[in-house]
């Protein structure tokens, strides 16, 4: 008998913290679009520590969805400035949950969650029940060890 998953679970969502949230659409400009409204939040933000792994993160997370083709797909963020963590997710209702498996340096595709988990403190996904689908998330930590070191 094959053991359950292990979920971490993902960082509660605080509407009190800076944050934002958003509807994108189902097509390879999600990925795009996800990318730049994170830019944007963490020049507001004045976090822009986190850009470049924030960026490359959000990217994996977004095509790992779009890539299930879900009806829905929802991009959230959020910096705890205290802590100094920012908090990547993505929801969406398709099918299927999300494998890691050893790197292919070769092929174009099946980096993804290994790029995320290198560069994040601890990432993760979780079921949503009552809305179907699950919610995949990374941590980065600004100053913090990631989760490989």
């Amino acid at each position: 008998m094959a053991e359950a998953p292990v979920w971490h679970h993902a960082p509660a969502f605080n509407q009190d913290r800076p944050h934002y949230a958003l509807a994108l659409a189902i097509k390879p400009t999600a990925v795009a679009v996800a990318r730049e409204l994170v830019k944007a939040a963490l020049q507001e933000w004045e976090a822009t520590l986190f850009c470049d792994d924030a960026v490359l993160v959000t990217s994996e997370l977004v095509t790992n969805a779009v890539r299930v083709e879900p009806e829905k797909l929802v991009f959230m963020i959020d910096y705890v400035v205290a802590d100094g963590l920012l908090n990547l997710s993505v929801w969406d209702d398709g099918p299927g949950v999300p494998e890691p498996r050893e790197p292919d340096f070769v092929n174009e595709s099946g980096r993804g969650l290994w790029i995320i988990e290198n560069l994040s403190r601890t990432w993760g996904w979780e079921p949503t029940p009552g809305l179907g689908g699950k919610i995949t998330w990374a941590q980065l930590g600004c100053g913090e060890e990631t989760a490989t070191d």
